[in-house]
């Protein structure tokens, strides 16, 4: 009798386990305080007015006030931004810039490039001479950072798949991704779901409030290759087929763009629940 009530206890605990395993949480959350730059991870992040705080409130901008990314100088991606008490600072390898403020001149920030922006423009703020000299040595030509105004000021996207404000984001203000695979894919929460089972996810809840819905799938360019020079990850996803080619061409799909429905606050190891599904796959998007 004692043997076949381990037995049972011991059913049991495998049980639990699996559900355990199975229960979609929050492994990772990160914002990029300067667009192309590299993230800082959080262990809790606040949305709210549709944005989440920190993320992508500055951007590089050339002489003309047109956006800098990766695609323009790589060595962006290599930069640190770090959020202090006196504001930002940027770290370049043994180099570093502290208490940048923005108290210049307002300027119009352009998008390099971008299907859903079409013409829109970001109002934004000049952060001074200091840290555009040290951007302007760390990448070999002239740059300026700039700082997004208040958020009522900031770009309100009319596209197929988003319709809302923005401010140096590409096509929403949040990025989900189910797993973290090598690459330069730049997600703002990482969920712990298994394959590519979000292809069928349109609302999740995150927490106790946070409310998303999927706007679209996230074609990726060749920025977010794991290093320059090679097309990987790219390469394999297309092979596993992750298109879209009557919407996206030969992009190579990873990742949700996301809008908030409900605002905020989402933490590491909070629970995630697929609140609404789609019959028919994101990969079917024509």
């Amino acid at each position: 009798m004692l043997w076949v009530l381990f037995a049972v206890f011991v059913l049991l605990l495998c049980v639990v386990a699996v559900v355990s395993r199975r229960r979609l949480r929050v492994e990772a959350i990160y914002v990029y305080p300067v667009k192309s730059m590299r993230g800082v991870a959080l262990e809790s992040a606040v949305v709210v007015d549709a944005l989440m705080t920190g993320d992508r409130e500055f951007a590089v901008v050339d002489n003309s006030n047109r956006i800098l990314t990766q695609r323009d100088k790589r060595k962006l991606g290599e930069l640190q931004p770090q959020f202090g008490s006196d504001g930002l600072s940027i770290i370049d390898g043994d180099r570093r810039i502290d208490g940048i403020k923005s108290t210049g001149a307002t300027v119009t920030a352009f998008p390099r490039e971008s299907l859903e922006w079409g013409n829109a423009t970001v109002s934004a703020v000049d952060c001074g001479d200091d840290v555009a000299a040290f951007l302007t040595e760390s990448l070999g030509r002239a740059a300026r950072l700039v700082r997004a105004r208040p958020r009522d000021a900031s770009a309100q996207i009319h596209a197929r798949f988003y319709d809302g404000p923005l401010i140096f984001h590409d096509a929403s203000p949040l990025l989900v991704a189910s797993q973290q695979i090598p690459g330069n894919f730049r997600p703002n929460i990482v969920v712990n779901a298994r394959g590519f089972e979000e292809d069928y996810w349109d609302e999740i809840a995150l927490g106790d409030d946070l409310r998303l819905r999927v706007c679209k799938p996230c074609h990726r360019c060749v920025v977010t290759a794991a290093s320059p020079g090679t097309l990987e990850p790219l390469t394999t996803l297309r092979r596993l087929d992750r298109l879209a080619p009557d919407v996206f061409g030969a992009s190579p799909l990873f990742g949700l763009n996301c809008a908030p429905i409900h605002p905020g606050t989402v933490r590491v190891g909070d629970r995630v629940v697929v609140t609404r599904k789609r019959r028919a796959s994101w990969l079917h998007l024509e």
